[in-house]
């Protein structure tokens, strides 16, 4: 019966694979933390972009508009 387990006499280029692509994961990983961390902090100045615009558009903040009142035949009585 055949191993399933390789052989390290059969490949001796194993160490050699290994190396690059434990340089791979090693120098993938900052640009992913980057994009995470970079990802929160654009979600957290959006939701805070949202509450200032809310802020703008409430009611308190804008005019009082005067609208002339009509009566019952829609004739507009000046104040």
């Amino acid at each position: 019966m055949a191993s399933l387990q390789p052989d390290p006499a059969q490949n001796p280029h194993d160490s050699s694979v290994r190396f690059p692509q434990d340089w791979l994961v090693s120098l993938a990983t900052t640009p992913l933390l980057i994009t995470v961390l970079g990802t929160k902090a654009l979600y957290e100045m959006l939701l805070n972009f949202s509450s200032s615009s809310e802020e703008i558009f409430r009611g308190d903040r804008l005019p009082v508009l005067h609208f002339p009142q009509s009566d019952e035949s829609g004739v507009v009585k000046k104040s």
